[in-house]
């Protein structure tokens, strides 16, 4: 091969690699101007509050405030403020430093928004989940202060326990400004729809699942069974990759060390103001994701999704939302 041969094969094969590399994340759900960083990892904002415990295909981690992303790989330390990122045909699990687990599945995006939990007082955590599915495994505490949000474009989900609580188990599925939650077994959620700030709360309890439309004055809900749980469980499962694929040059000043017995995991960096609190109205998120939503409703309306767990619900299982004594703190 002469030497002219040679820097033409080289500059092929570059130009292969950045193509593929450009429709890869075209085609993905990545916040634009992202780069994926392969070389080394930092740390993210904050305290460790979590770990990947198991994944499967392609999974990017993205630090908060940044625009450099992270291919995850497992006992991947997580942060607040991260957006984890599942692409096509991939999964994770995560585990929170409180045991609560997170299931995503394909093309998923959720982030870390809070994380407060001090191991004999308090433990209240936020997400926002702005496109795909995710199985949400809450453990029981033994502490009166135990709450779990999780915002969507179109709801909040609110989960309590009381020190008398069991466990908790639900399944959220936003898409195309569109919530499902269906609550499992022994729990028991609060919903409000973000987009319509006059509408009240309400309970959706266990085996029942609601669906909440952006703009929207009534809420869908009706009656599952235990079998309808369990197919959704099973559909949460996945094979995960053996670990010796995902080999990292980490490097964590804290690798492995989780909050003390008194901390509270919080960014210290981050005005709290600007971090926000459960009850803000985030008026700028919404329009974030109903911008991104409708860029991909019409590529996403032409897929057929063979695990989608929606039935068809008819008008006469629509209810409107009962009035409560208080709206949502």
């Amino acid at each position: 091969m002469t030497k002219q041969k040679f820097f033409i094969y080289i500059f092929s094969l570059i130009i292969i690699t950045l193509v593929c590399n450009k429709i890869l994340l075209a085609d993905s759900i990545i916040p634009d101007g992202v780069v994926i960083e392969k070389d080394q990892f930092k740390n993210g904002i904050g305290d460790q509050i979590g770990v990947v415990e198991d994944l499967k295909g392609q999974v990017v981690i993205i630090h908060g405030k940044q625009l450099i992303g992270y291919m995850a790989y497992k006992n991947m330390p997580l942060y607040v403020y991260d957006m984890i990122v599942t692409l096509k045909n991939s999964a994770i699990t995560i585990k929170y430093n409180d045991g609560t687990n997170i299931v995503l599945m394909p093309e998923s995006r959720i982030t870390n928004v809070q994380f407060n939990y001090d191991l004999k007082t308090t433990r209240s955590i936020l997400f926002d989940l702005e496109t795909g599915k995710a199985r949400f495994q809450i453990p029981h505490f033994l502490f009166e202060v135990v709450e779990t949000v999780i915002r969507t474009s179109s709801a909040m989900v609110r989960n309590k326990q009381s020190s008398d609580s069991n466990s908790s188990e639900f399944f959220i599925k936003e898409l195309n400004l569109k919530t499902e939650i269906d609550a499992s077994i022994n729990t028991q959620l609060e919903i409000v729809n973000r987009t319509v700030p006059e509408t009240e709360e309400m309970i959706l309890n266990e085996l029942e699942r609601a669906v909440i439309e952006a703009n929207s004055l009534t809420t869908v809900v009706r009656k599952v069974n235990v079998n309808e749980i369990q197919l959704l469980q099973n559909q949460f499962k996945f094979e995960a990759d053996k670990t010796d694929q995902f080999v990292s040059n980490q490097n964590t000043e804290k690798s492995g060390v989780y909050v003390s017995d008194s901390a509270i995991v919080s960014p210290e960096d981050i005005d709290e103001n600007e971090v926000g609190t459960i009850e803000e109205f985030d008026k700028n998120r919404i329009e974030e994701k109903i911008e991104y939503n409708e860029k991909t409703q019409q590529e996403q309306q032409s897929v057929e999704v063979s695990e989608d767990y929606s039935e068809e619900i008819h008008e006469d299982n629509i209810k409107s939302m009962p009035s409560l004594p208080s709206k949502p703190n």
